[in-house]
């Protein structure tokens, strides 16, 4: 199981309960939703800039690095510049 050291942060993470992490995993269509939702994440985007879905609360929010949030008013996506990939 390896991984990057660029992506332990805290802004990466996002729990879920076993069901849906195992879903996520073995069923496209979980798992385009996960996408959808900001839950699960493609390698090359950043965190920071992909909103998450916060299910409890029915709002978006986007994580920092600082185990925090700030709501989002719509749930789009930030703006990523040109070399600025995670």
């Amino acid at each position: 199981m390896g991984g990057s050291a660029a992506r332990s942060v805290a802004s990466n993470v996002v729990v879920m309960c076993s069901w849906m992490n195992s879903a996520m995993e073995s069923d496209a269509r979980v798992a385009d939703m996960g996408r959808e939702y900001g839950w699960k994440l493609r390698s090359f985007e950043n965190p920071l800039l992909v909103p998450v879905f916060y299910q409890s609360m029915n709002v978006w929010v986007l994580l920092n690095d600082e185990y925090g949030w700030e709501v989002t008013p719509d749930g789009s996506r930030v703006e990523q510049e040109a070399g600025d990939s995670f």
